[in-house]
């Protein structure tokens, strides 16, 4: 017989219903009388029985379709998780890509410039505006 798993117990429950058909009728011959009541009881526990397989092969059935629905949900989530991560890294890819280039670099530092001067053209203190290459070499990012 098979382990004792929730998958497995409909197909032991088989076996042991299977055994017993081929059993009784073996059983009832070996008595060596069978009475109409008694082959009456055996045609109806031998219904009862096929019934009962029936049952338990519709419901194994039932079974494995949905853990095949499942499993292919999981596959298709996982392929769809799959590429997302790979568009994730490209995205983060393309942001690295951008922050290193020198162009990036300069409009933020203008940017940064013109927040830390006051409203004036250059800051206070200072005779003129600030160069480019004075710019460039207090650059962080290049």
């Amino acid at each position: 017989m098979l382990g004792d798993t929730p998958m497995n117990r409909p197909i032991n429950d088989l076996w042991k219903i299977a055994t017993l058909c081929l059993l009784l009728p073996g059983a009832a011959a070996a008595a060596g009388h069978t009475a109409p009541q008694d082959t009456a009881q055996a045609q109806a526990r031998l219904t009862a029985l096929r019934a009962r397989i029936e049952n338990l092969t519709q419901r194994r059935a039932a079974t494995l379709a949905e853990r095949d629905a499942q499993g292919a949900r999981l596959r298709d989530a996982e392929l769809a998780i799959t590429a997302k991560r790979r568009a994730l890294s490209q995205l983060q890819g393309a942001v690295l890509a951008v922050e290193r280039s020198p162009r990036h670099c300069e409009p933020s530092n203008r940017a940064r410039k013109r927040r830390s001067m006051p409203s004036g053209r250059h800051s206070p203190g200072r005779s003129s505006p600030p160069t480019k290459s004075a710019a460039r070499s207090n650059s962080k990012c290049c």
